[in-house]
C-alpha cells in the first residue's frame, strides 16, 4: 500500500486560488492561519479531488505548535465530523524536537483515512512540522509527498496582503506578474523596498477598477514614499469613486501641486461629492491660502438660509480671493445674505468694490440703496462722505435733504474738501428739493471755491425754487470779498454774476450794514430788463425796512413776472407792521401761488394776528401744497390764546395732507401749544410713512411742554427705526421729564444699537437729579 500510494502522489506546480471581489478584506485582517480542505472540483465529465487552502481565524501561523496543532485538529475534526470521528493528536515535547505529530485515526473511519491524512498533513506542515505518523494505518510518517491529491499554492496580488492585511503562506504576485514566495515579499516591504513599492504604484496607472480601489483603499492607512506623486494622476478621468479615494489619500499631504489641483476640483469638478471632498480635504490643510477653498465651497453648496453665515466664515479667512465671490451675493433679494456679503466685502477692506456696486446701474436699485445704507454706516472720515453722497444720490425728497444736512454738519476740518466737493456733485441731483438744500448748505458754509460749481449749476437750473437758492447760496459766498468788488459785478455781462451781485449787497442791507452806495446801487436795478435783477433789487432793499425802502419796491408788485412779486412779498416781511400792510392784503390775492406763499411767509414773520383768518383760509383751501406748507408755518406763528383753539382745530384737518412738506409744517406748528390734542396730532405724525415728517413731529413733541408727549415719545423708544429711537431720546432730553427715566432705562436694557445705547445712557444721566 506505501508503494501505492506513492506513486499517486504528485503535485499540481502552482494554481491560482482566485480571491473574489466580494471577499472582504476584513477577512484578511482577521485570518491568522491555514488549512486544508479535501474537495472535488466538477469541470465539464472530469471530477478532480484536490486540496484547497483556507484562511481561517482558529489558530495562528505564528503560535506555538503547542497551541496551534491542538487547534488545528479540533477545527479540522469540526468540519468535517462524519469524516474524522473521534480521530485526535498528541504532540509531546519530544514530538516537537522531531518536527512530528501522532495522530490516531477513529479505527471507524479507516474509509475516509486518505482524506483525513491528506488535510493533516498539508495543515500541520504549513504550520512548521516536517511530518505526521499515523498509528495503526502506516507504519511509515508522512510528508506532503505521501499526500496522492494534488493542492493549489495559495497566491493574491499585493495589494491584498498589505499590512494590515496578510498572507498566512503562499506567494504574492506582483503588479508585473511577478510571484514571490510570502516570507520574502514580507521581509522585502518591512526593509521598504522601493521596487515594491513601485510595483504598487503600478496599479493606479494601468490596474482595474477594483485593482485601484483595493490600492487606494490600502494607501489611505500607508505613509509611503512617493504616494501624492502617484495618486495626483487619479483626480482626472477617473470614476468618481476612485476620485474620492484618491482625495483621501491626498488630505494629509503639504504638496503644493496637490493642494492646487484639488483647489481646481472644486473650481471646476462636475461632481458634487467630489467638489465636497476636495473641499474638506484642503480644509484640513495647514496652509491657510488653502484652507480657503474649503470656506468658498461651504458657500457654494449653502442653502439659503445657511448662505449668510458661510459668508461671514469666507470673509473671516481675510484672504482678498474671496472678494470676488463674495460680490454676486449683493445682488440678493434676499436682505441678510446682502448684509452679509456687504459687512464681508468691508471686513475684506475691499470699500471701493462696495462704492462701484453701489454706483454701478447694473446692480439693483435696492441693493444699491442697502449697500449705501451699509457704508454710511461702517465707514469714517472721506470714506462716508463718499458713502452719504452715493446714498443721496440713491434717495429722493426728504431722506435725501436728511442726508445733504448730515454731510454739511460734519465738522473734522481735514475733510472739509471732501465735504464740499460732495456737496458741490450733489447739485447734480434729480430732486429739486434735493439741489435746493444743497444750495443752501454750501452757502452757509462759506466756502468761496464753491462759487463755480454753484455758477455752473446755476445756468443749467430749470426748477425756480433751486435756482433762487443757488443764486443766495452764490451771494452768501460773495459776501467775503469788498464791498467795492461785489458792487462792480452789478455792472458785469453775465447776468448770473449781476444777479448774485445783487443779492449779495441786499445780504448786506439785511444784516445792518446798509449805506447809501448801496442803496442807491440797488435802486438802480429796480430798473433793470431782468426780472431776476429787478427781485434780486427789490428783496435786497428790503433789508433796509423804511419808508424811502418801502417806496422804491412798492410798485413792483404789481410787477408782470411773478419771480418779482414774489420777492417783493418776501421782503415786505422784514418790514415793521406799520409798513406795507395794504400792499401783501393785496398780494393774498396774487394769481400767483408762488407769489401767496411767500405773502403768507411775510405775515407769519410780520406777527399781524389779525389776518389769520385769510390765513387759515388759505391754508385749508389753497390747490398748492407750497401755499398750505406756509400756511400752517404762519398760522402757528400767529395764534394767541384766544385763538389757539381755532389754529389747532385747523392744523389737525392737514395732518393726512397729501404732500409730506405740509404734514411736516403742520408738526413744526403744532408743537407751538401746550395742549392735549396737539400732542395727539403730532402723535399720529410720528407715524408718518415720511422720515422727514417723523422727524419733525419728535423734535416738536417736547416743546408743547404737555405730560401726554412723554408717553408718546416713550412709546417710540422701541420703533424699528434706529433715527427715530435716538430722536425720541433726546425728544425726551430736552422735555426734562424725570418720571420719563424708568422707560428709557427698560428701552436701554432692549436697545441693540451702539449709538442708540450711548445716547440713552447721556439722556439717563442728564435727566437724574
Amino acid at each position: 500500500m506505501r508503494h501505492s500510494l506513492r506513486t499517486l502522489a504528485f503535485l499540481v506546480p502552482f494554481a491560482v486560488l482566485i480571491l473574489t471581489a466580494g471577499r472582504s478584506v476584513l477577512a484578511q485582517q482577521t485570518s491568522t492561519g491555514v488549512y486544508y480542505d479535501y474537495t472535488q472540483l466538477y469541470i465539464g465529465d472530469t471530477t478532480r479531488s484536490l486540496l484547497v487552502p483556507r484562511e481561517t481565524t482558529a489558530f495562528s501561523q505564528e503560535a506555538p505548535l503547542s497551541l496551534s496543532i491542538p487547534a488545528a485538529m479540533r477545527l479540522l475534526s469540526e468540519n468535517k465530523r462524519a469524516t474524522y470521528g473521534n480521530t485526535s493528536v498528541t504532540l509531546s515535547d519530544a514530538d516537537i524536537a522531531r518536527g512530528r505529530a501522532v495522530v490516531y485515526v477513529d479505527p471507524g473511519q479507516r474509509d475516509w483515512f486518505l482524506i483525513i491524512a491528506a488535510e493533516v498533513v498539508y495543515t500541520f506542515t504549513e504550520l512548521g512540522l516536517a511530518e505526521v505518523e499515523f498509528v495503526g494505518m502506516d507504519e511509515h510518517p508522512w510528508t506532503r509527498r505521501d499526500v496522492p491529491f494534488p493542492a493549489y499554492v495559495m497566491h493574491a496580488p499585493m495589494w491584498r496582503v498589505l499590512p494590515p492585511n496578510r498572507l498566512a503562506a503562499g506567494l504574492v504576485e506582483l503588479h508585473d506578474g511577478t510571484l514571490l514566495d510570502a516570507s520574502e515579499f514580507y521581509r522585502r516591504w518591512n526593509a521598504g523596498d522601493r521596487q515594491l513599492i513601485e510595483q504598487l504604484y503600478g496599479y493606479l496607472s494601468g490596474g482595474s477598477l477594483v485593482e485601484k480601489t483595493g490600492v487606494l483603499t490600502v494607501l489611505r492607512d500607508l505613509d509611503l514614499p512617493g504616494t501624492s506623486e502617484a495618486v495626483l494622476g487619479l483626480l482626472e478621468g477617473e470614476e468618481d469613486s476612485i476620485r474620492l479615494l484618491a482625495i483621501e489619500v491626498l488630505a494629509r499631504t503639504p504638496n503644493r501641486a496637490v493642494l492646487s489641483a484639488l483647489a481646481r476640483l472644486i473650481e471646476s469638478d462636475a461632481s458634487a461629492p467630489v467638489r465636497t471632498a476636495a473641499a474638506a480635504a484642503l480644509g484640513q490643510s495647514e496652509d491657510t491660502r488653502y484652507q480657503y477653498y474649503e470656506r468658498l465651497h461651504q458657500l457654494q453648496s449653502a442653502s439659503e438660509a445657511e448662505t449668510p453665515s458661510a459668508i461671514q466664515q469666507l470673509a473671516l479667512t481675510g484672504d482678498q480671493r474671496a472678494v470676488d465671490p463674495l460680490v454676486p451675493y449683493i445682488h440678493s433679494p434676499v436682505r441678510e445674505i446682502r448684509q452679509a456679503a456687504a459687512e464681508g466685502l468691508i471686513q475684506l477692506n475691499a470699500i471701493d468694490r462696495l462704492f462701484a456696486l453701489a454706483t454701478n446701474a447694473e446692480t439693483p436699485i435696492f441693493a444699491r440703496i442697502h449697500l449705501a445704507e451699509i457704508l454710511v454706516q461702517s465707514t469714517a472720515g472721506a470714506e462716508q462722505i463718499q458713502a452719504i453722497e452715493t446714498l443721496a444720490f440713491l434717495s429722493d425728497g426728504a431722506g435725501a435733504v436728511q442726508l445733504v444736512d448730515q454731510l454739511a454738519a460734519m465738522q473734522d476740518s481735514r475733510l472739509a474738501g471732501n465735504r464740499r466737493q460732495a456737496l458741490e456733485r450733489l447739485l447734480g441731483h434729480s430732486d429739486p428739493t434735493v439741489r435746493a438744500q444743497v444750495a443752501r448748505q454750501l452757502g452757509e458754509l462759506g466756502m468761496s471755491d464753491s462759487l463755480t460749481a454753484i455758477a455752473r449749476a446755476a445756468r443749467a437750473e430749470s426748477d425756480r425754487t433751486a435756482g433762487e437758492e443757488l443764486a443766495n447760496a452764490a451771494a452768501a459766498l460773495l459776501l467775503g470779498q469788498p464791498v467795492s468788488q461785489i458792487a462792480e459785478e452789478t455792472q458785469s455781462r453775465d447776468p448770473y454774476l449781476r444777479r448774485t451781485a445783487y443779492l449779495a449787497l441786499g445780504r448786506i442791507a439785511q444784516q445792518g450794514r446798509g449805506n447809501a452806495s448801496i442803496r442807491r446801487t440797488l435802486s438802480d436795478g429796480l430798473a433793470d430788463g431782468s426780472a431776476e435783477i429787478r427781485a434780486a433789487a427789490a428783496f435786497g432793499l428790503s433789508g433796509f425796512a423804511d419808508g424811502e425802502a418801502f417806496s422804491a419796491i412798492a410798485p413792483l408788485a404789481t410787477d408782470p413776472d411773478p419771480l418779482v412779486r414774489r420777492a417783493v412779498a418776501r421782503g415786505l416781511g422784514f418790514f415793521p407792521v406799520s409798513i406795507g400792510r395794504e400792499t401783501l392784503m393785496a398780494l393774498l390775492t396774487d394769481p400767483d401761488s408762488s407769489v401767496i406763499a411767500a405773502t403768507v411767509e411775510a405775515f407769519g414773520r410780520r406777527s399781524e394776528p389779525d389776518v389769520l383768518p385769510e390765513v387759515l383760509g388759505l391754508m385749508t383751501a389753497s390747490n398748492s401744497a407750497e401755499v398750505r406748507a406756509l400756511g400752517a408755518t404762519a398760522a402757528g406763528a400767529l395764534a394767541t390764546p384766544q385763538s389757539a383753539q381755532v389754529v389747532i382745530d385747523a392744523l389737525m384737518g392737514l395732518t393726512a395732507d397729501p404732500d409730506a412738506e405740509v404734514r411736516a409744517a403742520v408738526a413744526g406748528s403744532l408743537g407751538n401749544f401746550s395742549n392735549e390734542l396737539a400732542v395727539i396730532g403730532l402723535s399720529t405724525l410720528t407715524q408718518d410713512t415720511h422720515p422727514q415728517v417723523r422727524s419733525r413731529a419728535i423734535q416738536a413733541l417736547p416743546r408743547t411742554g404737555h405730560a401726554a408727549a412723554v408717553g408718546v415719545l416713550t412709546s417710540l423708544l422701541s420703533d424699528p427705526s434706529v433715527e427715530v429711537r435716538i430722536a425720541a431720546y433726546q425728544a425726551l432730553a430736552e422735555l426734562g421729564m424725570v418720571d420719563a427715566i424708568p422707560a428709557i432705562q427698560r428701552a436701554l436694557e432692549a436697545e441693540t444699537n451702539p449709538a442708540a445705547q450711548d445716547v440713552a445712557r447721556q439722556v439717563i444721566e442728564q435727566l437724574s437729579p
